[in-house]
């Protein structure tokens, strides 16, 4: 089996070498496949011992039904593939991944079928690349549009580009919209359009793990709690296992959050989508203090982390189940921390010291997995 990461591929400017943190992700993303996998374009690492054996298997089923994957699926990386020996790679056609991955699919999708609050899907609206081909048109429009937002609705406007990952690109910007508008739009022209959504007083961030077998049946992974930077970038993943490995946010939303990403699911499914996939959601606080849940906030036609950390959590379920005396019908807290950890002084990105009850394992120098004892 040969493995492409192609992480950032949807992007037109992606970095042809990876920075460390995400090299660090590649590798944490190949310990997903059968023993023998093998990754192209980079060196790989041995199975860490935290993990236990390597086991035969993939940590997915549907991960053998193919011999080879990359992280996002265009005509490049299958080309690749195929020159590398996979005769049969993974996942969905290039053409409709660019049409589900679009952010302009999740937001028309969760309009069509009323997946969130009227207010907020009423507010956010798509510009394509060739309106952005006039700067100062498109900020008119833009500036129109804000201005017609339901007063207390948000804190800012977020600008986003329509192919972009963890929070590349965007921009965060004032209500009282800049006079530079016109050149902040020129900047991220070439990007496929944006999308433009109200900045909101976000409470926590979950993500929601699918896979679309290649018949179009829709099974659902798992769901989680998700940590993300300011700007967006991924930190890592928070949730409950249970002792068959099955992985849930703990959040009092979760059943609202599967069933709108399986609703989305299923349109891409329709649209010709097969493949891993996931769906981005948030809580925020309204205008009235109340706590509110926005369902959709993007469809990612590709591999994600949370994938990644669901994975990792069944493969060191394996090894830690006797230590964890784990029940069938019990319950236990599960963290993925991606945000730069120092493994050996148990110290975050930011400085703070880390405490935590349970069973701690460092799978590198930026990845610890912590399961509760």
């Amino acid at each position: 089996m040969k493995l492409l990461a192609n992480l950032g591929g949807e992007e037109p400017d992606a970095p042809r070498t990876l920075p460390e943190k995400a090299l660090a992700a590649v590798l944490l993303w190949t310990r997903l496949f059968p023993r023998g996998a093998t990754l192209l374009d980079h060196v790989q690492t041995p199975w860490p011992d935290e993990l236990g054996p390597e086991p035969e298997d993939a940590a997915f089923a549907f991960l053998e039904d193919a011999d080879g994957w990359a992280w996002f699926n265009d005509e490049g990386s299958l080309q690749r593939l195929r020159t590398a020996g996979a005769e049969n790679p993974g996942g969905a056609d290039p053409v409709a991944v660019r049409a589900t991955h679009d952010k302009a699919f999740a937001l028309r999708i969760a309009r069509e079928d009323a997946l969130d609050a009227a207010d907020l899907l009423d507010a956010a609206f798509a510009l394509d690349q060739e309106d952005l081909a006039e700067p100062a048109a498109a900020a008119e429009t833009i500036a129109n549009r804000v201005r017609a937002w339901p007063q207390g609705l948000a804190r800012g406007v977020l600008l986003k580009p329509r192919f972009g990952t963890t929070g590349r690109g965007q921009r965060r910007l004032p209500l009282d919209l800049p006079e530079t508008l016109p050149e902040v739009l020129a900047a991220l022209s070439g990007r496929g359009g944006i999308v433009v959504e109200p900045l909101l007083d976000r409470i926590a961030d979950y993500s929601v793990q699918l896979v679309i077998e290649s018949s179009g049946d829709l099974r659902l992974l798992g769901c989680l709690a998700q940590s993300v930077s300011e700007r967006g970038s991924f930190l890592g993943h928070e949730g409950e296992i249970d002792s068959r490995g099955r992985v849930r946010s703990g959040s009092r939303w979760e059943e609202t959050l599967r069933e709108r990403a399986s609703a989305v699911a299923l349109r891409a499914a329709a649209a010709g989508y097969r493949g891993p996939c996931g769906v981005d959601a948030l809580s925020y606080r309204d205008a009235q203090g109340a706590e509110r849940l926005r369902g959709v906030v993007e469809w990612n036609a590709r591999f994600t982390m949370g994938m990644v950390a669901i994975g990792l959590m069944r493969r060191a379920l394996r090894g830690v189940r006797e230590r964890l005396a784990l029940s069938p019908g019990e319950l236990r807290r599960v963290r993925f921390d991606a945000s730069g950890f120092d493994a050996k002084g148990r110290i975050d990105a930011k400085g703070r010291e880390v405490h935590f009850r349970g069973i701690a394992l460092d799978l590198s120098a930026h990845a610890r997995l912590e399961i509760e004892a």
